[in-house]
């Protein structure tokens, strides 16, 4: 008999970062078969009892370029780089009647009430949203991919 992996759905609340957990979901599908229903017409998909779920996890270190390594000061990163694409791959799986959530990992130390809202914006409506601010992984300092010495100290990654 087929061997089958074992998952459980999970799915992100718009207002929490709990994960919800359906064992009746049918993440008991091998991938020949996910990738069978990924490229179903968006009418087939529709028809279909439970839709494809999609998590998109985007990350991004800086919200702002700081004019080095050839970017000018202050372009909006977010807005004009990360954002279009994000809405373009969301929109295009949306529209095949897929559930998509969207998990952010961001370096910055924040994202202000007005940006998150100009994301939610621009997604298409019923997409579940989560931020994760402040993302810096921690470090070795001078360690230039080497072992860290036994008496080196982790040091808080810097915002870029």
């Amino acid at each position: 008999p087929k061997q089958y992996l074992q998952h459980h759905d999970r799915r992100l609340t718009e207002s929490s970062s709990v994960l919800l957990t359906n064992a009746d979901d049918h993440w008991t599908w091998d991938i020949p078969s996910i990738l069978s229903r990924a490229k179903q017409s968006s009418s087939s998909t529709q028809q279909q009892q439970k839709p494809l779920r999609v998590l998109i996890i985007t990350t991004s270190l800086v919200e702002y370029d700081k004019g080095t390594r050839g970017t000018t000061h202050g372009f909006d990163r977010l807005k004009h780089v990360m954002l279009p694409p994000l809405v373009d791959s969301v929109t295009s799986m949306t529209s095949r009647g897929w559930h998509v959530d969207v998990y952010l990992i961001l370096g910055f130390k924040s994202l202000a009430p007005h940006r998150r809202q100009l994301i939610t914006d621009a997604l298409p409506p019923g997409v579940g949203l989560e931020v994760w601010e402040d993302a810096i992984p921690l470090y070795y300092k001078n360690s230039f991919n080497k072992r860290p010495k036994a008496d080196q100290a982790v040091t808080n990654g810097d915002h870029a």
